[in-house]
């Protein structure tokens, strides 16, 4: 019997490059699992493309504090 619930696991790449063009970041989000993928060019838009896969992913408050680790 297995006394752990199930998990939802979902994997995620990100790739990101300079445009000097434009003088700005661009990027890329694949989702692994189901090889989608999304050109952004805004972090809230690859944040809403991830956000389309798992629920509730702004449910716990944001913690930055070991963000230079």
């Amino acid at each position: 019997m297995n006394r752990f619930p199930p998990i939802q696991l979902e994997t995620f790449i990100l790739r990101f490059w300079w445009e000097e063009s434009n003088q700005t970041w661009r990027g890329e989000i694949v989702h692994l699992p189901g090889r989608e993928s999304r050109h952004f060019a805004t972090l809230s838009q690859a944040e809403g493309f991830i956000e389309s896969f798992i629920s509730g992913v702004d449910d716990r408050p944001k913690d930055h504090s070991n963000r230079n680790l």
